[in-house]
């Protein structure tokens, strides 16, 4: 018998990688577009599949209904639609939600030493909209995410979003809240939304949270860039002593450079250099090199009147 002669090398290429990312960017803003309209505040009811009230006369009409069963005006005619406009801006998402998909988005709180902070909403649900417009628009909440977390906000009807109450078993009870560590994808914590309806509660439950659970170690190639810096010059603070708990004190947390939380206790009477001194102690850094600032609002300790002796 022949043997049939060997096929010629060639070289092919299998994927395009540049067409690939081209269609997953296309699925993804097309996927971003779908939820915009399904949470839409005014959104059309069929968006969601659900009933539609008229915009003319406020009759509720079935989903399946083209016109008002009331009045005869056609689905969704008769809107104001700079009323609608100002009604979605007020319970539009906030603006630090972070666009990228969600494995993106953890490397990036992988390099940066931050939780995930996510955030499942329903469309259906009018809690899911309170947030937005009460929690994460306030400035105090806004100021605290931002500074120590990367937000992620998705429907539950989402390519993502499913996916998501899928993995975490948290489709149940929407809107959904919780806080992922991006080096194990594990969720470390999580709430009832409902429970985060007002500002100052959604405030407190991240101070406890921050509180007990130490920031993320950023990843060595996000602190490349801090390697090159000049080293401080100067001597570091020796540590103060630290009053013991069963006199009175306060106790201030600290958020150091590398992303960690340290809890420290002073005594009324102790001045912003015992405070100064305690940063360089935890920081490594002499008094003279380093800021201090509170979080809320955003202000360098160094501004106060009155220096270093202030109490």
């Amino acid at each position: 018998d022949e043997v049939r002669a060997p096929i010629a090398a060639f070289d092919d290429q299998i994927i395009n990688a540049d067409a690939e990312r081209r269609r997953m960017a296309e699925a993804i803003k097309a996927d971003a577009d779908a939820m915009g309209k399904r949470m839409s505040f005014d959104r059309a009811e069929d968006a969601v599949a659900g009933d539609w009230t008229c915009t003319k006369c406020g009759n509720k009409n079935f989903a399946k209904s083209r016109s008002c069963f009331k009045c005869g005006a056609a689905k969704g005619a008769g809107g104001d639609d700079k009323a609608a406009g100002a009604i979605n801006q007020l319970f539009k998402p906030p603006s630090y939600n972070q666009a990228s998909p969600f494995f993106q988005t953890i490397e990036k709180a992988k390099a940066e030493g931050k939780w995930v902070l996510v955030n499942i909403q329903q469309a259906d649900a009018f809690a899911s909209h309170t947030l937005n417009r009460d929690v994460w628009s306030d400035e105090t909440v806004t100021d605290l995410v931002e500074e120590n977390f990367l937000f992620w906000q998705r429907d539950n009807l989402s390519t993502e979003g499913e996916q998501f109450c899928r993995t975490y078993k948290c489709g149940g009870e929407l809107p959904h809240i919780c806080m992922i560590d991006p080096r194990t994808g594990r969720s470390v914590k999580s709430w009832l939304g409902s429970k985060w309806g007002k500002p100052h509660t959604a405030a407190e439950y991240i101070f406890e949270f921050m509180e007990r659970y130490p920031a993320p170690t950023a990843t060595a190639a996000a602190a490349g860039d801090k390697a090159e810096d000049e080293k401080p010059q100067g001597e570091v603070a020796q540590m103060p002593e630290e009053p013991g708990t069963d006199v009175e004190h306060l106790k201030v947390s600290f958020r150091l450079p590398s992303g960690q939380r340290v809890m420290r206790r002073f005594r009324p009477a102790d001045t912003l250099e015992t405070l100064f001194a305690v940063a360089s102690a935890l920081s490594s850094c002499p008094p003279d090199d380093l800021d201090v600032s509170t979080q809320m609002p955003k202000r360098s300790l160094r501004d106060i009147d009155g220096g270093m002796a202030t109490t």
